[in-house]
């Protein structure tokens, strides 16, 4: 995260941890692949938002987003069913209760920053 292969969204994300002081310290253990898989997810997530709205995705209109409405959204965005893993790292991505759904407040918070972040 500090610089390694000038990969700038790892680099970004160092930033964004140190300047939230919660940047790992040299015994903690964060796989690579695990931060640039979050970083596409949420990269995912705003592709999603370009082209739906939270109601759109909700097609139960129960208030949360399940697994099954993701991977209906994604199947619609790429052209292809999404494997279970990406559907499931999709949801890890924003997840901030860890119970397994999006809810709007969680959804809200993702575009509240990427707002933030165009600026």
């Amino acid at each position: 995260m500090g610089g390694f292969c000038k990969i700038k969204p790892l680099m970004d994300f160092g930033e964004e941890l140190k300047s939230k002081g919660i940047y790992p310290n040299n015994d903690s253990i964060i796989k690579a692949i695990d931060i640039v898989v979050r970083f596409c997810c949420k990269e995912r997530w705003v592709n999603l938002s370009e082209t739906a709205t939270f109601d759109d995705l909700d097609l139960n209109h129960d208030g949360v987003l399940d697994a099954s409405e993701i991977k209906n959204a994604m199947t619609t965005f790429l052209g292809e069913e999404p494997p279970d893993f990406f559907v499931e790292a999709m949801i890890e991505s924003i997840d901030e209760d860890h119970n397994g759904t999006i809810e709007i407040e969680e959804f809200k918070q993702l575009m509240a920053s990427v707002k933030r972040r165009k600026k």
